[in-house]
């Protein structure tokens, strides 16, 4: 067996072998119907529909109701041990038939949720990956609406994985699982490398959702990770600073505190990687690197410092000069005695994976659409769902399971962040773009 050499961890808290005999009986599963379903990969019917297992392998589809929102528990197929699962009757089911003069996309494909609802399980414990799940297929949902009205054909299949990895298997067992063109799950490292294996052998893109999912096989199935893990949001927003300014000539601020050594050491990575002078100032030596900036020689203070006494030193240096530029960090905004006015005058920006523009147009319909259909506002994971969806879908029904190839190096807004696909070599997709903010009469802008 390869994964014998190194095997990772388990999430779960299984030991070793546990781990590798996992793996093993996914393996084992997914090449026992390869041969069979293989001939069966395009065989979608040409409609828009949300299939929710009619006979599911245990644990069963979810769809959730928008007419029992206030009702938490209605919104749970709760009997998954039963094979009488009762249907919410609001389900994404209504949706029709495309009409003739919708016939912009030739191919029906298919896509899998798999992620961990957690239903019918009382631990506590899987309360709030219940609830962020939930949050995340509704706006997931909302993005099927906006997708169909745009002609787009798509058939979706939702799984609960439940966050075990004997529940995962038992789903790369069902044959409507191999007949996916995407698989948008599941979101931890055990769930995820047991499908990495399965998608391997059908050939079937992955999203990881919500975590950073390298590959533990050495495969040639695509991976895709949207959303930046945090280890990796000062390296990104080192990269976009290059991108945003070109011209400005950077220096970061050194506290020579060990809490922040990680991140000037993410910054110092992505400006090495790209070729650009990042040369370090301190406390002593920052009031003449200040001095330095004029309208030929604008300059960039990256400043990731937590003391709020440096903080007002880097203020009172810089905000006589307009061609010095600062980018903080959002613990600032605790400071209670810097006044508010000083950020836009001392050209602070900052940078963030979450931004939602409250004017954009996409955004107030999205809202009112949610709000409609679920009965109450759309938190983070309802954006994510709903980004995450439009996104791919659109993808896959203009370029085939392919995609990947085609959306790579190209940058794409959308309601939370944008989407820059970088490919390693072991075709793991990372977005490399973060939100560059800046405060604009007491209110946040997007930058870039």
């Amino acid at each position: 067996m390869i994964l014998a050499q190194n095997p990772r961890q388990p999430l779960n808290g299984n030991n070793t072998h546990w781990y590798v005999f996992v793996i093993f009986l996914a393996l084992i599963s997914c090449r026992s119907s390869a041969a069979v379903l293989n001939n069966d990969r395009y065989s979608a019917k040409d409609e828009i529909t949300t299939s929710i297992n009619d006979n599911p392998i245990r644990p069963a589809g979810v769809v959730l109701s928008s007419d029992d929102k206030d009702k938490t528990d209605d919104l749970f197929i709760k009997n998954t041990n039963s094979s009488d699962i009762v249907i919410p009757t609001n389900t994404l089911n209504f949706l029709p038939q495309k009409t003739n003069d919708m016939d912009s996309f030739s191919n029906s494909y298919r896509i899998a949720f798999l992620l961990p609802f957690c239903f019918g399980e009382d631990h506590s414990k899987n309360d709030k990956i219940r609830q962020v799940m939930i949050e995340y297929f509704e706006g997931a949902e909302t993005a099927l609406h906006w997708l169909y009205r745009e002609g787009y054909k798509v058939i979706v299949d939702v799984y609960d994985t439940k966050k075990d990895s004997l529940t995962t298997i038992e789903l790369t067992r069902n044959p409507d699982v191999a007949k996916a063109d995407l698989i948008i799950g599941p979101i931890f490292e055990v769930e995820s490398q047991i499908m990495e294996n399965f998608c391997s052998i059908y050939q079937i893109p992955m999203v990881n959702p919500l975590r950073q999912y390298d590959k533990s096989l050495r495969t040639s199935i695509h991976v895709f990770n949207p959303v930046i893990v945090d280890s990796n949001v000062h390296y990104v927003a080192g990269l976009e600073m290059i991108r945003s300014f070109p011209h400005m000539k950077f220096y970061l601020l050194n506290d020579h505190s060990t809490e922040n050594f990680k991140i000037r050491k993410a910054f110092l990575n992505a400006f090495e990687y790209k070729n650009t002078p990042l040369k370090y100032i301190t406390d002593e030596s920052m009031e003449a690197i200040l001095k330095t900036a004029n309208a030929s020689n604008p300059i960039m203070i990256i400043a990731p410092i937590s003391s709020e006494s440096l903080v007002q030193k880097l203020f009172s240096k810089g905000a006589s000069n307009a061609n010095v530029h600062i980018l903080g960090m959002e613990s600032w905004f605790d400071f209670p005695i810097i006044p508010f006015q000083l950020w836009k005058k001392n050209n602070l920006y900052f940078y963030n994976q979450m931004f939602i523009d409250p004017q954009s147009e996409e955004n107030i319909e999205f809202k009112e659409q949610y709000v409609n259909q679920f009965g109450g506002k759309p938190g983070r994971y309802a954006y994510l769902g709903y980004d995450h969806t439009r996104f791919f879908v659109e993808a896959l029904c203009t370029f085939g399971p392919q995609f990947g190839e085609h959306v790579k190096d190209n940058q794409f807004p959308l309601l939370h962040n944008s989407f820059l696909f970088k490919k390693d070599q072991r075709s793991v997709f990372n977005n490399n773009i973060v939100n560059i903010l800046q405060v604009q009469d007491f209110y946040f802008i997007k930058v870039r």
